[in-house]
């Protein structure tokens, strides 16, 4: 299984598909997201996470997908 790991400590390369998920965010700083599988798309300067439903803040963690099942 893979492990995550914080946003803040290193990005996923450009277009690797991976897992997302944002952990203590929100107005209360307590919110947890579901997990989505996206990639990330554009410059380091101005990441763009695609298919991240919220708009109000990017992921905190991602990991990388498991292999698919044979």
């Amino acid at each position: 299984m893979s492990r995550w790991i914080k946003c803040s400590d290193q990005l996923p390369d450009s277009k690797q598909p991976v897992i997302m998920i944002a952990v203590g965010v929100g107005p209360r700083g307590n919110y947890t997201t579901d997990q989505y599988c996206g990639w990330l798309s554009g410059e380091w300067s101005s990441p763009l996470w695609v298919r991240w439903p919220h708009v109000d803040f990017a992921p905190t963690h991602w990991a990388e997908q498991p292999e698919p099942p044979k």
